[in-house]
């Protein structure tokens, strides 16, 4: 019963570390601001103001 507990575990660590890596590099990938992607969407654009206001929020200054 622990021998399944630890696969059950261990495949979950690692599904986790595999989406963790998927999303770390879509993000990666997409061109854009992350800061005017995320309050563009619903097809209206988002205002530089509201864009100044995020984007150091959520650190997306630092070059990649």
């Amino acid at each position: 019963m622990l021998a399944f507990i630890f696969r059950r575990m261990a495949a979950a660590v690692a599904m986790l570390l595999v989406i963790a890596t998927i999303i770390f590099s879509l993000l990666i990938i997409v061109p854009g601001d992350p800061a005017e992607l995320l309050l563009s969407t619903g097809g209206g654009s988002a205002t530089p103001e509201a864009i100044a206001t995020c984007t150091p929020r959520w650190a997306s200054t630092s070059p990649s």
